[in-house]
């Protein structure tokens, strides 16, 4: 093992999964050595998540890349719809649209782009920002805290172990990485619900899905209940059911699988449906929950799932690791461009934990519903499908989630309703294209000239600081933005807003 001596950086993120990228490219374009390092020779070519939440598509927009997302995500408005049957053959049983309410309050709007092709475009576009940036091939071994750095282990295929040192390690590896492990202090307790295997087919199911095509299909008819996955809308498609806690692809042979997919396709096993289809892929995963004790441990800091597992049901796990990207990115500028303190990132632990437990409790509601739409069905409870179908709703429409509120604990938790009323920790409203790496100082129109609020800050201010003036849609008085797009403070005495830059550089919430 050679001795300490690797090149530092500012950030060396372990993971290069769409976090992992998302960060980096956010930091290099902001100016920030940060590299990655990842296992893997390449993005992956398994789609695991789909959905990109409205939330996301706005980051994606602002590290330039949201047009490119959505050139590779599917065409239609299958995210706009959930759909109940017995079968893929049979009627609708329940067909859930979504009302649109998030496009009232964004220029962008979820899309449909699997996490194989996100990569990609996130991979393609920190390789023109910084050529050198991803060190694929290259394993995490360990990682430690050294105090005045943090240290990695890494063992590229191709070559020795060596040790990187970097001011800051974001560990973005995954529910199976070193910040999911006892690696790190503070993992968080995993809690398994239950074990999935997801069938991968090729097979022509889009003449059953036309008249409804969704981005979930579950089929409650069979002996063995499931949910079809839509991939490419044509003939990529993933069926998705419970498996045995021990299953392995062994327990699955050709036979059995045609079995299973008769029940909920509603064909024999015979049929040339099933016959001519093939199966790409078997993956097994579990419906689990865990939210990080802690997100930082000195200069190593938690982002993704590797900070909290969620299951799949709700399309919460990456657009939730997106938005931590999101958090993390600004906060690691401001520190290294010196106006942001370590106490920022003590602030993104506090805030992303809370945020995270909020999610776990809405993604484990989401698989209620899921169990209470099976049940339902299996005892021809009337009632009971009237409820799953209400709570389906929510499932589609949650901006009070997805675009949601940094509110402190006690206030409301309704995902349907989007708090953005320019309070402190609200979501800033409908000036997306305004932020970035830097704070915005957003002007009301009772506000004053711009001279009214800037004259009296220090020459030259600590915090870069831009200045919008609005008319009817800005704030009562002014308020200070963040550069994720969320209020950080709102006042209407010029001499209250040193204050308030003052603390967003040590990090808190400035009432």
């Amino acid at each position: 093992m050679t001795a300490p001596s690797a090149p530092e950086h500012e950030v060396l993120v372990v993971g290069a999964g769409p976090v992992g990228l998302a960060l980096v490219l956010a930091l290099c374009r902001a100016g920030v050595d940060a590299v990655a390092v990842d296992r893997d020779g390449g993005p992956t070519d398994h789609p695991k998540a789909r959905v990109v939440s409205t939330r996301s598509m706005e980051l994606l927009r602002r590290l330039g890349v949201a047009d490119a997302v959505r050139a590779r995500a599917l065409p239609g408005d299958w995210t706009e719809r959930v759909v109940v049957a017995d079968t893929l053959t049979g009627p609708a049983l329940l067909t859930v649209e979504s009302t649109g309410r998030e496009t009232l309050h964004s220029p962008e709007h979820r899309v449909l782009c699997t996490q194989d092709r996100l990569e990609h475009v996130l991979a393609e576009a920190v390789a023109t920002v910084r050529p050198d940036a991803v060190r694929w091939r290259t394993g995490a071994l360990a990682v430690t805290d050294r105090g005045p750095y943090a240290e990695v282990t890494v063992a590229p295929d191709d070559g020795p172990v060596t040790r990187h040192r970097a001011r800051h390690v974001v560990l973005a590896d995954g529910c199976r990485g070193l910040g999911a492990g006892p690696a790190v202090a503070g993992a968080g307790v995993r809690r398994r619900a239950m074990s999935q295997v997801g069938f991968r087919l090729e097979a022509d199911l889009a003449p059953l899905v036309a008249e409804h095509p969704a981005f979930i299909t579950y089929l409650m008819g069979g002996s063995h209940p499931a949910q079809l996955l839509v991939v490419d809308g044509k003939r990529d498609w993933i069926v998705s059911m419970v498996a045995g806690r021990s299953d392995g692809p062994a327990d699955h042979p050709p036979e059995r699988v045609r079995r299973m997919l008769s029940t909920v396709v509603g064909v024999p096993p015979g049929d040339p449906l099933l016959t001519t289809a093939r199966l790409r892929g078997i993956r097994f995963y579990d419906i689990a929950y865990r939210v990080a004790e802690r997100f930082t441990v000195g200069r190593i800091v938690r982002a993704g799932d590797a900070a909290h597992e969620l299951p799949p049901t709700g399309a919460a796990g990456l657009n939730l690791g997106l938005a931590d990207a999101d958090a993390l990115a600004w906060r690691l500028v401001a520190i290294s461009r010196g106006w942001g303190g370590p106490a920022l990132l003590e602030d993104y632990a506090v805030e992303r934990r809370a945020i995270g437990e909020r999610t776990a409790r809405w993604a484990r509601s989401r698989v209620n519903t899921v169990g209470l739409l099976a049940s339902s069905r299996a005892h021809g409870d009337s009632e009971g499908m009237v409820r799953a179908e209400r709570q389906l709703a929510v499932y589609l429409d949650h901006p009070g989630l997805d675009l949601g509120p940094l509110l402190p604990p006690g206030e409301p938790e309704d995902a349907a309703v989007l708090v953005d009323d320019w309070r402190a920790g609200s979501r800033a409203p409908r000036l997306l294209d305004h932020y970035g790496d830097a704070p915005v100082l957003v002007l009301g129109r009772d506000s004053g000239p711009p001279e009214r609020w800037t004259d009296g800050l220090a020459a030259p201010c600590p915090v870069p600081l831009r200045v919008l003036s609005t008319s009817g849609d800005g704030p009562e008085g002014a308020a200070l933005v963040r550069p994720d797009g969320y209020v950080h403070w709102r006042g209407r005495s010029p001499e209250d807003l040193r204050a308030a830059l003052t603390s967003l550089g040590v990090g808190g919430t400035h009432a």
